[in-house]
């Protein structure tokens, strides 16, 4: 698994706003690592930088063949550029195609049009230098310049891992496709606004990779911290270094696979200076509504159903096309027989699952005590490959499902930030009565030849012996 990534922002002087939205000119200073000591100490230093432009056209990359920050030197095609060089920066070329051409999403932007730094690559290409990274990090994004639009968007540039060596990547390569997947779309976020929460963007950025190299395993290795948590909130603070932001690249996993990856990139243009939203889920409730006929509490009560059947559940439910290989969403077990009541509170847009037993054909009955709006429950019960399934959504107060064996409630939240959702639960068993059978008739009366011609001697008797219609209508009702 890689490790965690360092997104490092230097808002370098963005002062008084011009009257036009262009971007903001910044004092003159050091910020690239190709002028003097760079940006917070990450200058070359004496040593020759050389530069390549990828195939592509958009990106430039930055290397040196000597010091503790020297690439690789083989060279097989004797290009004179290193082969490293030249693959990683190949790579780029791929990502760029996949983000920006294949998905959709902005370009990052133009940095030549601040020519007033001491350095700013020299052209407008997208810029990468490749140095030595300390442990525990491969890379990190640096923001120079903003616009004065509202809200702001920024230009800047990349510093990757010049050898990936020492990282647990099976090959470069794979460090390769992972860092410049995620962190250039670091560089695409800032080009809708710079403020996002993390929350929000390490999981999209996580969620790229995924898209663009579906064989990584670094979209694997993260989500496993959402499945061990489910009930941490979509929008709950996270720092640096903590996994479950990047284990949130889940949900927009599944916005892209039940509605769309159109989705997500239609998210941030609401987060852009061309919406209105505030938030990252603001932004999709708006987007699923306008689009998609759909909502952002409808979407997260069927994300935590999808949750539920992964790993050892798959199969028997239609949710995310590689179920199997996601983890297992740990279930709490309720004790006790029934009757019984489940409470307590659940995070803003987070789930809780429990599980309890129940004797296979008896019905369980689940009751909202408190008319709660903003809840919506699942009932599950039987064999995940072949599962009965009752929804309860937030428009609804009780709902019955008969057991298997097991049955396991699932209560999301769909209610916003900063509200955890109160909730009780009356759970109760109904035994199921089995329709009894009809008696065998008893045998026909011998009959007369007349009635026999005539054919109207059974028409006022009843079949069934001792049972009246009205009885049979019961019986049937039942």
């Amino acid at each position: 698994m890689r490790g965690v990534v360092f997104a490092l922002l230097a808002l370098a002087g963005c002062g008084a706003e011009p009257e036009s939205p262009t971007l903001l000119r910044a004092a003159r200073q050091e910020i690239r690592p190709t002028d003097g000591t760079g940006w917070q100490g990450n200058g070359y230093g004496a040593v020759t930088v050389l530069n390549w432009d990828t195939p592509g056209g958009k990106v430039r990359m930055h290397y040196t063949k000597e010091g503790k920050h020297a690439v690789p030197a083989a060279d097989a095609d004797g290009s004179g550029v290193p082969d490293f060089v030249e693959q990683f920066g190949k790579t780029f070329d791929q990502v760029f195609e996949a983000e920006i051409g294949k998905l959709g999403f902005r370009p990052p932007l133009d940095d030549s049009l601040y020519h007033d730094r001491p350095d700013y690559g020299g052209d407008a290409r997208f810029d990468v230098y490749l140095q030595n990274q300390p442990s525990g990090a491969d890379g990190y994004i640096v923001t120079e310049a903003c616009n004065n639009l509202v809200p702001k968007q920024c230009a800047g540039y990349m510093v990757v891992e010049n050898d990936f060596v020492g990282f647990a990547y099976p090959t470069p390569q794979d460090g390769m496709k992972v860092l410049a997947s995620h962190e250039f779309f670091h560089i695409v976020q800032n080009a809708y606004r710079v403020d996002q929460p993390r929350t929000w963007s390490e999981a999209t950025a996580v969620w790229v990779t995924e898209q663009v190299f579906p064989e990584q395993k670094d979209f694997d290795g993260f989500v496993t911290s959402f499945f061990k948590t489910p009930g941490r909130s979509l929008e709950e603070d996270c720092g640096a270094a903590d996994a479950f932001c990047y284990g949130l690249a889940i949900w927009p996993q599944f916005l892209s696979e039940k509605y769309g990856p159109e989705v997500i990139r239609a998210s941030f243009e609401e987060l852009s200076e061309k919406g209105s939203s505030p938030t990252p889920s603001d932004a999709i409730d708006l987007v699923l509504k306008r689009d998609k006929k759909s909502s952002l509490a409808e979407a997260f009560a069927s994300f935590a159903l999808w949750n539920y059947f992964t790993g050892a559940r798959a199969g028997g439910f239609a949710g995310y096309k590689a179920a199997a290989s996601l983890p297992v969403l740990g279930v709490g077990s309720i004790a006790g027989a029934l009757p019984q009541r489940v409470s307590g509170e659940i995070a803003f847009l987070s789930a809780q699952y429990f599980t309890l037993s129940a004797r296979a054909g008896s019905r369980i009955k689940v009751v909202v005590e408190r008319p709660q709006p903003e809840l919506a429950l699942h009932l599950i019960t039987g064999d995940p490959k072949q599962p009965s399934i009752v929804s309860i959504m937030p428009d609804k107060t009780s709902a019955s499902i008969e057991s298997k064996g097991e049955v396991q409630i699932i209560a999301a939240s769909t209610a916003r930030k900063d509200r955890h959702l109160p909730f009780s639960l009356a759970v109760t068993e109904e035994q199921v009565d089995p329709v009894t059978p009809p008696p065998n008739p008893p045998p026909p009366e011998p009959t007369t030849p007349a009635a026999e011609e005539g054919g109207c001697a059974l028409a006022g008797s009843s079949p069934i012996s001792g049972a009246t219609p009205a009885l049979l209508l019961g019986a049937l009702a039942l």
